[in-house]
């Protein structure tokens, strides 16, 4: 299954959430639409998440506006 997944805004535990939905598989793809950091304190984390996803999964990341 291919994923979409845009605007993070490193909004980790809705992000958390979402993951947990999609109940992913080794044969899943995730395309990232950008926007994953912002102004708070989530930056380091939310990179952190999307960097071991792109370890396990094939993921593809778009640079956002």
């Amino acid at each position: 299954m291919h994923y979409i997944i845009g605007d993070l805004h490193a909004n980790v535990e809705e992000f958390k959430k979402l993951l947990k939905l999609l109940n992913l598989t080794i044969n899943d793809s995730l395309v990232f639409l950008g926007d994953y950091i912002d102004k708070n304190s989530n930056t380091e984390e939310i990179l952190q998440i999307i960097y071991d996803l792109d370890k396990k999964y094939k993921c593809v990341f778009i640079k956002g506006n």
